[in-house]
């Protein structure tokens, strides 16, 4: 099992941390976790964080990651009951929509390919976008192109892609199907344009 990096004193944000995890372990109401978010995100911002919604994003990732560290399916089931608090931060920082993929990577960092898994479900639940993967890789952790010869950042990378390109091509798929409606066709052609967009805007 990880290892939980607020259980050391040194780690920046320590006590919010474990007291973070010791909330979302007994399921305590979202209230009180968002206050000790809070404090965290005052803290960050009076020492200099470029976004103060990046540790505290941090420590609540993580923390989802520890309670669900069992299993697969553990960590999906504490995702999904904390699916709310992470769609809302995707919605007011990409920074912090970034580091939940990087909770992920670190926290797994072991076990490369459970993180590989739990960023395909997140971007199934639509907690992280394609386009965040590509930035987290590519932009993120470059680190001088030595994130190019990465197993983990090329599959990321692949899967990523692949998902794109293959809802893409599904929409159209059924935007030339006979047997849908006129109303459903305006629907499709409503999206296609903006699923397009996406596409393209990932190979820029």
């Amino acid at each position: 099992m990880p290892d939980f990096k607020y259980a050391k004193d040194q780690t920046p944000f320590a006590t919010e941390g474990r007291e973070v995890l010791a909330l979302l372990k007994k399921k305590a109401p979202e209230e009180d976790i968002q206050k000790l978010l809070d404090q965290v995100q005052e803290q960050a911002a009076t020492h200099g964080f470029e976004d103060p919604l990046v540790p505290s994003t941090d420590i609540y990732m993580t923390a989802i990651l520890s309670v669900g560290s069992k299993s697969l399916s553990h960590v999906l089931s504490t995702i999904d009951r904390c699916k709310e608090r992470l769609l809302a931060v995707g919605t007011q920082s990409e920074l912090a929509r970034r580091q939940i993929i990087g909770s992920v990577v670190d926290f797994w960092v072991d076990h490369p390919g459970n993180a590989v898994n739990i960023v395909d479900k997140l971007l199934n639940y639509t907690i992280i976008t394609p386009m965040s993967v590509i930035e987290w890789a590519l932009q993120d952790r470059l680190d001088r192109g030595r994130a190019l010869a990465s197993a983990q950042c090329y599959e990321l990378i692949s899967t990523t892609m692949f998902k794109v390109t293959e809802r893409l091509r599904q929409i159209v798929q059924t935007r030339n199907d006979t047997k849908v409606s006129f109303d459903q066709r305006q629907q499709i052609d409503e999206v296609l344009p903006r699923e397009r967009q996406s596409a393209r805007d990932m190979y820029v």
